[in-house]
């Protein structure tokens, strides 16, 4: 069975294990909203079913919420594609 990470954390959740607090989100503008309310350092994520996301640019830390939109907003509009 493959998992989105955001899937796997959400079964974790329902069962009572300690998950770090996040969001998902569909635009830039969102991510923006998600961060704001976590208030530190977050990491964007692509949910795609491959390996070595962040070789591939799918992963990005980002420390402020007008840096999380805009690495979101690069992210969107991009293509990611498995090696």
């Amino acid at each position: 069975m493959k998992l989105h990470e955001c899937q796997e954390t959400a079964i974790l959740a329902r069962n009572g294990i300690s998950v770090p607090v996040g969001g998902v989100a569909e635009t830039s503008a969102s991510v923006r909203t998600i961060a704001q309310r976590i208030a530190g350092p977050i990491v964007i994520k692509s949910q795609v079913l491959i390996g070595e996301r962040g070789e591939r640019g799918a992963v990005r830390p980002s420390h402020s919420p007008e840096a999380a939109e805009r690495a979101a907003a690069d992210m969107l509009g991009s293509e990611i594609k498995s090696m």
